[in-house]
């Protein structure tokens, strides 16, 4: 079957190509607001497209996310993030960021050029991916779940509810997974198990609290070379989370 899919993958290249570039061309910077919506949109119809079972979009306060279910009926399901959204257009872009072209670039033939193509382009080679398993007539190995966000640059701020509201599909997820860029140039592929998460952590430090420093009101830094500083002992503090 494995035969079966990469025949597959060679006999549709140029269609899928064309998927990445349709991917690409459709901005979705979401700082400035251009193309979000559209380019959900595109998303859900894509998914679809590919043979998952359902997808649809998730309406928030902010800009829209989407999510997609492929049920394989298989014993492990796979959780997938995606993030849609770009950063912004930077100067250094000397062609157009959105127009998808195709060129040389040593040592590859071929290269892809467009404005989040290392995030984008790896989430459109991971569509295809699942499009050859499942149109050659093969079962995925594993379910899969989508939660894809168009608020990643500006915060995610609405990522908890979409979770949240789609919690009765991720809980059954054994691993989750984020395609991006995993392949060498001598074609080797890598695949990252684990990632960091993150906590928000607010410190206090009051010298009334703790005995040292400025006890009843706050006082002049001129006097620091005899009263400790809870400014610099929080300072002390963030120097510890890290080594050199």
């Amino acid at each position: 079957m494995r035969h079966t899919i990469h025949r597959f993958i060679e006999e549709n290249y140029t269609s899928h190509v064309q998927h990445i570039r349709d991917y690409l061309v459709n901005p979705s910077v979401s700082e400035e607001g251009l193309g979000i919506e559209d380019t959900c949109r595109y998303l859900v119809s894509r998914h679809l497209e590919a043979g998952f079972t359902d997808a649809g979009i998730i309406e928030t306060p902010g800009f829209p996310g989407f999510f997609a279910h492929l049920d394989a009926g298989a014993a492990h399901t796979l959780a997938i993030y995606c993030m849609y959204d770009t950063n912004q257009v930077s100067r250094a872009w000397t062609r157009d960021p959105f127009g998808g072209d195709i060129e040389e670039l040593l040592p590859f033939p071929e290269v892809i050029y467009g404005l989040g193509a290392g995030s984008k382009g790896s989430y459109a080679a991971f569509i295809n991916a699942v499009e050859s398993i499942v149109q050659s007539g093969a079962k995925p190995p594993v379910n899969l779940v989508v939660i894809g966000e168009g608020e990643e640059f500006v915060g995610s701020k609405n990522m908890p509810a979409m979770i949240e509201q789609y919690r009765h599909l991720l809980e059954q997820a054994h691993f989750v997974l984020t395609p991006g860029v995993s392949q060498s140039m001598d074609g080797g592929a890598s695949l990252a198990l684990g990632n960091k998460g993150f906590v928000y952590v607010e410190l206090v430090a009051r010298g009334l609290d703790w005995g040292r420093g400025p006890q009843k009101s706050a006082i002049h830094s001129s006097a620091q070379g005899i009263v400790d500083n809870p400014a610099w002992r929080l300072v002390d503090a963030l120097s510890t989370l890290t080594s050199d």
